[in-house]
């Protein structure tokens, strides 16, 4: 008797460790998807057809991801019955990967895990371009004795993301002295925008502080993101790539209460070739009342000048610019963005808007020949100097040659004074732009 319950206690525990282990393991089931689950119960599967039935990633991830400890991340990955990867999501398509993604830059993780089935990869490219806060700076990927692939991605966080955060829970004791100091310029811009009228007036008076605050400036070494790459650059420094301008407006941005994010492509010039060697481009989105518009203050700040005082204007045609007009000079993939994305220009936010004052930063005027005489008509009767207009394409209107000449036709119509003046013209999709500056002399 003594050794038939032996016998049975042995047996026992043998279940007992194997159904334990079992938990961890990857298995087939009958209709042929593949699911893993983990002792917590939280289960991805990958359906034969290709289709992902992650449901509610944001709070999978709160379970999954919360229990991990920092010991456990440095753990080597030996085998499948790990429990640290037995909790870590699979993924098997862009979107999904991207709603995880950002879910752990909100947490704002430094070591990102994730899970991909055998067959699908991320582009490292792609997950740059699509980053908001942070920035990747390397992955690590792991294959074994299991399916698929297990990466860990590392994560940097931006001076402007750390400023903002510090804003709103109002500690600044885990800024560095950089970020103290970016801090309290970004907290005097802030206060200024939020004296605005307007939504759109806030996010212009922003926009326009960052132009006014920085050149552009760039170097090849880009490594650990320097200054240059950052807010700091630009607000304090005076000098910024695309990163740090739109570091810059991200901060700016969040902290006036904007929805802002980041997007990244390849940028080209108007007549539609590449600018440089290395084209690599990033710029902000902002949500407008549901929609999704993109700002890019780095081209923003390509400088228009007038023709003897030498003095800058900021262009502003990438000023809440929708898809089928940024999409003429910047590429980028639609997944990258985070909301619906407007197609078309809106008179509210882009380029022609007014507002409660009645003044404009751009103008939109059906034709070509309307728009320069409103220019004209603008420098006589109110010394209004410069003039933003938008009009649809028209092939007569893209010669800078031919815009000159009927300006110069308008302007002795209305028996206008002597003037010195520029016209400036890009094509911009189904659109072009016109600027136009007079100086009496």
């Amino acid at each position: 008797m003594k050794k038939f319950m032996k016998g049975l206690l042995l047996t026992v525990v043998i279940i007992i460790v194997f159904t334990d282990i079992a938990g961890y393991l990857w298995y087939k089931n009958d209709n042929g998807s593949q699911k893993t689950v983990g002792k917590s119960n939280s289960v991805s599967e990958n359906t034969s057809d290709g289709s992902s039935a992650v449901n509610d990633i944001s709070s999978l991830l709160k379970e999954q991801v919360s229990e991990i400890t920092e010991d456990q991340i440095s753990k080597p990955l030996i085998n499948i019955v790990d429990p640290y990867w037995s909790k870590v999501i699979t993924v098997d398509n862009n979107e999904d990967f991207m709603k995880y993604y950002r879910s752990c830059i909100d947490k704002r993780m430094t070591e990102i895990p994730v899970c991909f089935p055998e067959g699908f990869d991320m582009d490292t490219g792609d997950i740059t371009y699509a980053t908001v806060q942070g920035k990747l700076m390397n992955s690590n990927i792991t294959t074994g004795n299991f399916e698929g692939k297990r990466v860990k991605y590392n994560i940097k966080y931006y001076p402007g993301s750390n400023v903002a955060d510090a804003y709103f829970s109002g500690d600044i004791s885990k800024l560095s002295d950089d970020e103290k100091q970016l801090y309290n310029i970004a907290v005097g811009i802030v206060n200024e925008a939020n004296k605005q009228p307007s939504v759109l007036k806030k996010e212009l008076y922003i926009h326009d502080a960052i132009v006014n605050a920085t050149t552009y400036y760039t170097e090849n070494d880009m490594k650990d993101m320097p200054r240059f790459c950052t807010a700091v650059g630009a607000l304090i420094d005076g000098k910024a790539n695309c990163q740090g301008y739109t570091d810059a407006f991200y901060m700016l941005g969040t902290m006036c209460g904007l929805k802002v994010g980041k997007c990244g492509g390849n940028a080209v010039d108007k007549n539609g070739k590449s600018s440089s060697a290395d084209t690599a481009h990033i710029w902000n989105t902002v949500e407008l009342d549901g929609w999704t518009y993109f700002v890019d203050v780095t081209w923003d700040d390509e400088a228009v000048l007038s023709t003897s005082t030498g003095d800058a204007y900021t262009t502003y045609i990438y000023f809440n610019v929708p898809s089928d007009i940024i999409k003429s000079t910047h590429t980028y993939k639609d997944w990258y963005v985070d909301g619906n994305i407007a197609k078309v220009p809106d008179i509210n936010y882009f380029y022609s808007c007014s507002e409660y004052d009645g003044s404009h930063f751009g103008m939109y005027i059906s034709t070509g020949d309307g728009a320069l005489y409103y220019a004209a008509e603008q420098a006589i009767n109110y010394n209004n100097t410069v003039s933003y207009i938008m009009i649809p394409y028209d092939e007569q209107f893209t010669d800078a040659d031919n815009v000159s000449k009927v300006f110069s036709s308008m302007w002795e119509n209305l028996n206008g004074p002597a003037i010195t003046y520029l016209t400036n013209t890009r094509t911009m999709g189904d659109y072009i732009f016109f600027f136009v500056t007079v100086e009496f002399t």
